[in-house]
């Protein structure tokens, strides 16, 4: 079982992701560039990072359930967590391929964002894997 501060954790970066959609969705472009960045857009990125970091400790906290092993359990959950984040990347790929990653877009700026991080994880998780 998920332990209620991850939860409530992953509960308030969601939340704070939905809110900086809707801010974007209602201001004005562009939204994303050199000279600019929707404060906005900063609320999601910073709920999605939320989100993501309580995700890793919740897939952990489901593996402490099938192993005593601490290391296999961080291999497990991290592993989940990057094929999590994978996913999410084609999503939000897919998202901005719709709206040509076009920054000045809400949906396209939203994508990039989102893009960007949940690459991060992979790159960090590929990192660590080359690394050992």
């Amino acid at each position: 079982m998920i332990t209620r501060p991850v939860a409530l954790t992953g509960l308030g970066g969601a939340l704070l992701a939905a809110i900086g959609v809707v801010g974007v969705a209602a201001g004005s472009p562009p939204h994303l560039g050199l000279d600019r960045i929707d404060p906005w857009l900063i609320a999601f990125g910073v709920g999605l990072a939320v989100l993501f970091g309580a995700l890793a400790f919740g897939f952990h906290d489901v593996a402490s359930r099938r192993t005593e092993d601490a290391e296999n359990r961080w291999e497990q959950a991290l592993g989940r967590w990057g094929a999590a984040a994978a996913a999410a990347a084609v999503l939000f790929a897919l998202l901005g391929l719709a709206a040509g990653f076009d920054p000045a877009s809400a949906s396209g700026a939203l994508a990039i964002v989102a893009l960007f991080e949940c690459l991060l994880i992979v790159a960090a998780l590929v990192a660590l894997v080359l690394g050992s």
